[in-house]
């Protein structure tokens, strides 16, 4: 980017700025394994704005003055830092102990939520607008919502759960966001942060999945052919059955289980960001969906690369060509006034990874641990496809009945008809 300021990249340090994307390098494979170059989203796309944050747009100069000097004077950071994780923790041991006044439960917000304020004023809108319209990003936080919820539900929405909403809801949706922080600082120690998180909703999720939090209910969705209500397991235990007709379906679904499965989404995406966060640079949802090159997908197993350190493909396959990085019109256009000490976030996703393909690299070989068998296993699978695909389509209706128990004339047992998916699953 050519915009007279000093480039602070938060950027994946194995994308190539200075060369075409075709001009990639790739593990060579073993055997006769082929394999994929793919590029993780658009190489031809860099986004670059201002280093500037929330708090800078809403303040003038001598309001971010004042701030800036109360915020280093007081140390206001790591008071708030230490503040939200003792609230955060004291908030987890509370809800396991019985306490009449609910309205306890404030304290923790009052020590809480000035670390997501406090994060938010070092987001960049408009990078955080890019965030927000990310698939990534929108689904972790709707499994946050859906969880935060549900589990108010069980508090009767009471004060604890405006605790949890207001510090542990929205402390997560700044943590999602946070590839548009413009503090290098809250960059650089993210991983400790997710540390901290997993173990946070790792001792979250087993208390709720083992009853431990005090004064809950345990809300139930009941729906089926009179329609959908909220009920609770106890009015459940307590109704008496009456003779329903054959054709009357009641299913439940526990708030519960669906908290207990959204926690455990978003501790799997604190693991995935903790281990992404060991790569200097490399950001957390800024990253489009990967672009797999099939064709030259076969390479020279001897043959030096004659270009950019790769391996060249075969010359029966046809070479993937892709654009040169290039800024679009707006972050043209948001550089262009900067002057030269003015400094710029530049955010470049376009990792390059490779893909292993081939018989050593299928479930198959994993029965057989024999590449010849495992072709001609694969082969003669690939002769009856047809047939296989009829294994699937023809007893999936009954498979489905059979689990769900929707009719009583078909045993449960016929869930086991799914297994004729098994032939053609192992096929290529």
């Amino acid at each position: 980017a050519n915009a007279n300021a000093n480039a602070n990249a938060n950027t994946n340090p194995n994308a190539n700025t200075n060369a075409n994307a075709d001009e990639s390098t790739g593990a060579v494979a073993q055997g006769q394994d082929t394999h994929v170059v793919g590029f993780e989203g658009a190489r031809d796309q860099v986004i670059v704005v201002p280093k500037v944050d929330l708090r800078h747009l809403l303040l003038s100069d001598k309001g971010n003055a004042n701030v800036d000097w109360a915020w280093k004077t007081f140390m206001l950071t790591p008071i708030f830092l230490v503040s939200s994780l003792l609230s955060m923790t004291g908030m987890v041991i509370a809800l396991v102990h019985d306490i009449e006044d609910k309205r306890w439960y404030w304290l923790f917000v009052a020590g809480g939520v000035w670390q997501w304020l406090n994060m938010l004023s070092t987001r960049n809108p408009t990078l955080a607008g890019h965030l927000l319209t990310n698939f990534d990003a929108l689904f972790n936080i709707a499994n946050m919502l859906t969880a935060s919820l549900c589990l108010s539900a069980s508090f009767g929405f009471d004060e604890r759960a405006a605790a949890w909403c207001l510090v542990m809801f929205l402390t997560f949706v700044l943590v999602v966001l946070g590839d548009s922080t413009m503090s290098d600082a809250d960059f650089k120690i993210r991983g400790y942060g997710y540390l901290f998180s997993i173990v946070l909703f790792l001792s979250v999720l087993v208390m709720d999945a083992g009853h431990l939090f005090k004064d809950t209910k345990t809300i139930v969705l009941a729906w089926g052919t009179d329609g959908v209500w909220l009920t609770t397991a106890e009015a459940i235990a307590n109704t008496t059955l009456t003779g329903e007709a054959p054709w009357d379906v009641t299913r439940h679904t526990y708030a519960r289980s669906v908290t207990v499965t959204r926690l455990v989404l978003c501790v799997v995406y604190f693991y995935t960001e903790f281990r992404s966060s060991n790569t200097i640079g490399e950001c957390s949802i800024l990253r489009n969906s990967a672009r797999r090159t099939v064709g030259g997908a076969h390479f020279s197993l001897n043959e030096p690369s004659t270009r950019g350190g790769g391996v060249p493909p075969n010359d029966d396959h046809a070479e993937c060509e892709f654009d040169e990085l290039r800024l679009g019109e707006a972050t043209e256009k948001a550089i262009e006034p900067l002057g030269k000490d003015d400094e710029v976030v530049a955010l470049m996703p376009a990792k390059e990874f490779v893909v292993h393909h081939g018989p050593k690299r299928t479930v198959l070989f994993w029965f057989c641990q024999d590449a010849e068998m495992t072709k001609k296993v694969n082969e003669f699978l690939e002769g009856v496809k047809v047939f296989t695909a009829y294994l699937i389509l023809l007893p999936f209706p009954v498979v489905v009945l059979a689990m769900t128990e929707t009719v009583d004339v078909v045993p449960y047992e016929l869930t086991w008809l799914i297994i004729l998916a098994l032939p053609d699953a192992l096929r290529k």
